[in-house]
């Protein structure tokens, strides 16, 4: 998905046409909402949480943008920043000091959000291309990786023969994963370049 010019979305944002703001706010909900909504679910959120949440941070943002702040990063970046700022107060079950509309909350963008938010597209990006490997591929590299489980575990649990035969699927496994990164070069600049 091409991501909407930050220039063009402040731009449309400050404009006194209404059309041109609706068309901003539009490009944002497609663009960024899927991020918002997956940081949520994440932690512990439904879809109509996610909602709420996006809702408060386009409230927050715009009001921010037509009072004149100039933001430093990308909106992607500041609109996350705002967004999980908001949730883990609902988390904690706590109120920001004060409420959306009245929200003058500059949320300052640490080196932590940005590696945060940096990870979480490359958790994204890793996981699109592991759901695209056979069941098979995806469960021995769960159980590796994330479960941490020794070969003789995985050789049980798949059936193999082996613990070398569960290395060399392993192998085959990441090989296939690196040939998908291989062939899509947007995939290969976000995990490069994040």
């Amino acid at each position: 998905m091409n991501l909407p010019s930050d220039l063009s979305i402040l731009e449309d944002l400050r404009s006194e046409d209404t059309r041109r703001q609706d068309q901003a706010f539009t490009q944002i909900y497609r663009a960024y909402f899927p991020l918002i909504r997956a940081y949520v679910n994440k932690n512990s959120g439904s879809a109509e949480e996610a909602k709420d949440i996006f809702q408060d941070t386009l409230v927050v943002f715009f009001k921010q943008i037509r009072e004149g702040l100039e933001i430093s990063h990308s909106i992607r970046a500041y609109l996350y920043s705002i967004a999980r700022n908001r949730w883990l107060h609902t988390l904690r079950g706590t109120r920001p000091t004060q409420d959306v509309e009245d929200a003058p909350e500059v949320v300052a963008l640490t080196d932590d959000s940005m590696e945060v938010l940096a990870r979480e597209e490359r958790a994204g990006v890793l996981t699109k291309l592991v759901d695209s490997l056979g069941e098979r591929c995806q469960e021995l590299l769960r159980l590796f990786y994330f479960d941490k489980a020794a070969f003789k575990v995985i050789q049980e649990r798949l059936g193999l023969t082996s613990e070398g035969q569960a290395k060399t699927q392993k192998y085959r496994c990441l090989q296939q994963l690196r040939e998908l990164v291989k062939k899509n070069s947007e995939i290969l600049t976000v995990l490069r370049d994040q």
